[in-house]
């Protein structure tokens, strides 16, 4: 029986007092965060339940103290099995008072119900009863949310579950090193293996992951005790899943949820009847589909879920056992932490009241003291709060706690402390960054330090150029942890828009890979991840590189000799044996693979909780992710796409015609639609520019006219009256002001020029005329002397010109003739079923991406290779370590090999870069003398007839062949100097390792004459 324990209760309130009263507030607030808030376990039955309530002291919510309480559900069957399928299961209700002091409520309960992997523990929430509203303060903290993050949280006893785990000794038999104060020090990410849980498994769950990893586990135990090699039985399918450092989990956090959310119990938990004793509540699992990014914070040290089969946490600690324990070597865990931003929705979910809730209820201005303005991804955080910081603190201890590895810090960029007056540039809040991964964490009281890597791209989103501009070493350096730690930072070939299809883009991307030369040890690198697969049919051109133009810039063609066609083009990109090769057998650094590159599977951005987003969301994405990823063959599997086909798109070419085709599909025009929505930078531009550029007016009279008539519609509407958003408005306006002001200045001193002649602007890239600009000119000048309320009028509907509105869209006429009667109603697509389409659409599109529809297709060899390529680096792991300056023992290079390619003429510095090829070579050499490699790669054009080895090793002896891309064929076990590659082909790799020692390994031999 549930009973408040009043005399704990003082003493906690007591603590509490006693530590705010102390010298240092901020170390309070996370003594007070650690052992008090969230739910912490007494003794068997005894728990702390605490809150931080802003305002319970001197804001809004003070006067209602009274009507705030802790609602307690305890399911009266705690077995019950939650199906897929709705169900109904009655709670007991309990409504106990909490305790205040400053802005902290507290209770401890004796007679606590709490989880375990068998049952279900009580579920627990603060519900606020105010004059105008009635809502729920949430747990930021809990561990098991198995109904979402709308749902009250469960009670689950976490302390006894990590107490009986099974790979404790893992712990300290597989550290990298160990500190003074005892502590110990997690092995660096190494070779990455990234995994989206959804994809991964027909199940989609963690414990389909584990159900894996233990028959691999399986058959390397029955040879290990029978004594043969590990991998003996393992086939292409397995071979994948093995060999590397390190998995990582794309974030398994739960994540924000569909349907229109008003502040309510969300979609799997739903109340449909309540009295003062008891409650019946309407179950069903949770089925998110997500790739991981949009989090609402909340919850973030729970798994989500939509991915764990049980319900139970118990599923990933058996999962981190599993890799823990694999035979012949273990793999480490790395968890992808966003905790940087926050989805719209969690601004329902970390409401405070301590102002009045304001209605409608809009995301962007709901008051939270977790929260900021809003962002790209939905609303900023505030770093700036002492409790905001130890809460995300808290979350990453509890997080870790169950036995990750490593982290990543998704966005490290968007830890913002405040922006630059002068340049309004974001001032990222570093010293904040640096003590949330310092964090340490706590395995049955073994100490330990993660390997922490930062995915920073500063001064990204501020800087035009930020893939160049960013920081990336400076930033590793100037981040180092206690005991000398240097985080990993991603480098500069591993970020979103490297896309390695791109025409040129291993000759155009060398500076860069001589930069993870030089500098790499403390860097992510690699073949591919999340970002790069999906960016590349974002960003990769649809126009293949035999129709290249001269003069036009090598990136607006994909690299058609990749493949036959896009699919291929795309799989042999994201597989890329040369830039595998090179990556685990040459550069230094830590190389990260995604699963379903490896695998050749299709990828997209997977979202399916959007209501209002969805069909635009679907619009950008789903017509070239068909491009790329999805042909004939792929959309005609039986098990693809049946809702889409149950739409009445049955036909490929219902919803894609190829890019250069007359004709449309109905992504096609989709995709249309939404390239014409206007971010708010082209909106000003809209306004100024000619029509030849971005601009809509031709003359000033034109720009007035309209104005006018804009203006005169707009009369007698009332301002906004909710603060914040007025706020946010003035602020965009200013920023607009001063935008229309810079480009005066700029086009006034241009025109200024005493050197302005018509030569100059034949050559400028400036194509308008004289007469063009200043027009311009003149159009700013009208615009600036407008009122705030007459520009923004005119601002608001410039960004509506285009924009994205779902009811024109559906009544578009050539979207219309492509529907299928299904998505129609009265003749014309109905925007409901439009919406329903594009949330079908996303889960037809998850399913299309799951790794076991295609591993039986698998290039058995090509797989193989992959796993030589690991092993190589496990066995030569001083190749992650930066090489020397000395270029007789390490030394990187490109050649523009000439491969036939026409010359263009004269003794200067002109080549035929067209019709070259990109060949990387080098060679390496261990800091102990005990091996010396030689790397050779064709990375990029047409096959050379003979490649003769002279020409790039230039050190002498014999060599073995260590790993060969399974198309070069057979090669004689040893090779010299004069050995020629015949037919070296696009993506084919050599690797060389020198047979015995010579002079080279002997450090004095190249110093120079000691003086007499």
């Amino acid at each position: 029986m549930l009973t408040r324990n009043d005399s704990a209760t003082r003493d906690i309130c007591d603590r509490i007092r006693e530590l705010l009263d102390g010298a240092d507030r901020y170390e309070a607030i996370k003594e007070i965060t650690r052992s008090f808030l969230g739910t912490k376990k007494l003794s068997e039955d005894r728990y702390i339940f605490g809150f931080w309530v802003p305002g319970a002291k001197d804001g809004y919510i003070r006067d209602y103290l009274d009507s705030v309480y802790l609602e307690l559900l305890t399911p009266k069957d705690r077995t019950a099995i939650v199906t897929d399928k709705e169900s109904e299961i009655a709670f007991d209700i309990d409504r106990i008072h909490l305790d205040a002091v400053d802005d902290y409520m507290v209770v401890v309960l004796d007679g606590v119900p709490a989880g375990s992997k068998d049952k279900f523990g009580l579920f627990y929430w603060v519900k606020v009863s105010l004059p105008s509203f009635e809502g729920y303060i949430r747990d930021p903290l809990a561990v098991s949310l198995p109904f979402g993050v709308y749902a009250p949280a469960e009670l689950f006893d976490i302390d006894s579950m990590l107490s009986e785990r099974r790979d404790r000794d893992y712990f300290t038999t597989h550290y990298d090193m160990r500190f003074d104060d005892g502590s110990y020090r997690a092995k660096d990410i190494g070779m990455c293996l990234e995994i989206h849980t959804e994809t991964a498994t027909p199940e989609g769950s963690i414990a389909g992951l584990t159900r894996r990893y233990k028959k691999i586990a399986g058959i390397m135990r029955d040879n290990e005790e029978a004594g043969k090699p590990l991998t003996d039985g393992l086939n292409a399918k397995d071979l994948n899943w093995i060999g590397f450092d390190t998995i990582e989990l794309m974030p398994e956090v739960p994540t924000s949820e569909r349907q229109e959310i008003t502040g309510k119990t969300g979609e799997f938990f739903i109340i449909s009847d309540e009295s003062d004793r008891e409650i019946t509540v309407t179950l069903k699992r949770p089925d998110i589909s997500n790739w991981g990014y949009d989090t609402p914070v909340l919850g973030s040290a729970a798994v989500s879920p939509s991915i764990l089969e049980t319900l139970r946490p118990n599923e990933m600690l058996e999962f981190i056992e599993t890799i823990h324990t694999m035979p012949g070597r273990p793999i480490q865990l790395c968890i992808d932490s966003v905790l940087g931003h926050c989805d719209f929705q969690g601004a329902f979910l970390l409401e405070t009241y301590d102002r009045e809730p304001v209605v409608p209820r809009d995301p962007k201005y709901i008051h939270s003291h977790y929260l900021s303005g809003h962002n790209m991804y939905g609303r900023d955080i505030d770093f700036s709060h002492p409790n905001v910081r130890a809460m995300l603190i808290e979350l990453l201890r509890r997080k870790i706690d169950l036995g990750y590895d490593c982290i990543r810090v998704d966005g490290a960029q968007d830890f913002i402390k405040g922006r630059d007056e002068e340049t309004g540039l974001r001032i990222q809040d570093d010293v904040f960054l640096r003590e949330l991964v310092s964090v340490e964490q706590n395995i049955c009281g073994i100490r330990r330090r993660l390997d922490i890597n930062l995915e920073d791209g500063r001064p990204w989103p501020d800087d035009l150029n930020w893939m160049y501009n960013s920081k990336y070493l400076d930033h590793s350096i100037e981040m180092t942890l206690p005991g000398g730690i240097v985080p990993k930072q991603w480098s500069p070939i591993i970020f979103a828009h490297n896309v390695h299809g791109k025409f040129k883009w291993f000759m155009e991307k060398w500076d860069r890979f001589v930069e993870v030369y030089r500098y790499g040890q403390h860097w992510i690198t690699g073949q591919s991840n999340h970002d790069n697969a999906r960016y590349f049919y974002k960003m990769v051109s649809s126009i293949p590189s035999i129709e290249y133009s001269p003069g036009t810039p090598y990136s607006e063609y994909h690299n058609d000799q990749l493949g036959k066609n896009k699919k291929e083009i795309v799989h042999n990109a994201m597989d890329h044996n040369a830039l595998s090769g090179l990556m685990l057998a040459f550069l230094p650094g830590h190389p990260m693979f995604l699963l379903n590159s490896l695998v050749h599977t299709p990828w997209m951005f997977l979202r399916d909780i959007d209501d209002t987003y969805s069909v635009v969301i679907l619009a950008g994405e789903g017509a070239k992710f068909f491009e790329w990823y999805v042909d004939r063959s792929v959309f005609e599997r039986g098990d693809n796409f049946p809702g889409v086909k149950a739409f009445g798109f049955n036909r490929y070419e219902d919803l894609m015609m190829p890019v250069n085709s007359r004709k449309s599909g109905f992504l096609n025009r989709l995709y249309e639609l939404s390239s014409r929505v206007k971010t708010d930078a082209v909106a000003v531009r809209y306004l100024f520019e000619t029509p030849k550029e971005a601009g809509r007016y031709s003359s000033v009279n034109e720009l007035k006219a309209e104005a006018e008539r804009i203006i005169s519609s707009r009369k007698g509407e009332e301002i906004s009256d909710r603060e914040s958003k007025a706020d946010m408005a003035r602020k965009l306006l200013n920023k607009n002001r001063r935008v229309f002001i810079r480009e005066r200045e700029y086009l006034s001193e241009f025109l200024s020029r005493e050197n302005l002649n018509d030569k100059l602007l034949e050559t400028s890239q400036i194509s308008q005329t004289v007469e063009d600009l200043k027009l311009q000119i003149e159009k700013i000048d009208y615009l600036l002397e407008l009122t705030d309320r007459s520009l923004s009028s005119l601002l608001e509907h410039a960004s509506n010109i285009d924009a994205y509105d779902l009811d024109s869209w559906a009544r578009d006429p050539i979207l219309n003739s492509l529907a299928s009667e299904r998505l129609k109603e009265n003749g014309l697509i109905s925007p409901r079923k439009l919406k329903a389409f594009a949330r079908t659409f996303m889960r037809d599109a998850r399913d299309a991406c799951k790794v076991h529809k295609y591993e039986d297709a698998l290039d058995q060899e090509r797989v193989a290779f992959n796993y030589a390529l690991r092993t190589f680096r496990t066995e030569h792991d001083w190749l992650k370590a930066n090489p020397t300056n000395d270029i007789r023992r390490d030394y990187f290079a490109r050649k523009l090999f000439i491969n036939g390619a026409k010359d263009i003429g004269d003794w200067g510095d002109k080549g035929d870069n067209l019709n070259c090829n990109t060949i990387y070579y080098g060679w390496r050499t261990a800091p102990d003398d005990s091996s010396q490699i030689f790397f050779i790669a064709n990375m990029e054009g047409k096959p050379i007839d003979s490649c003769p080895l002279d020409l790039f090793l230039n050190l002498s002896g014999e060599w073995k062949v260590a790993l060969s891309s399974p198309s070069i064929g057979k090669l004689p076990r040893v090779i010299d100097r004069s050995f020629r590659l015949k037919n070296f082909r696009n993506g084919e790799v050599l690797v060389l390792e020198k047979i015995g020692t010579d002079s080279i390994f002997r450090r004095d031999v190249h110093r120079p004459p000691r003086r007499a």
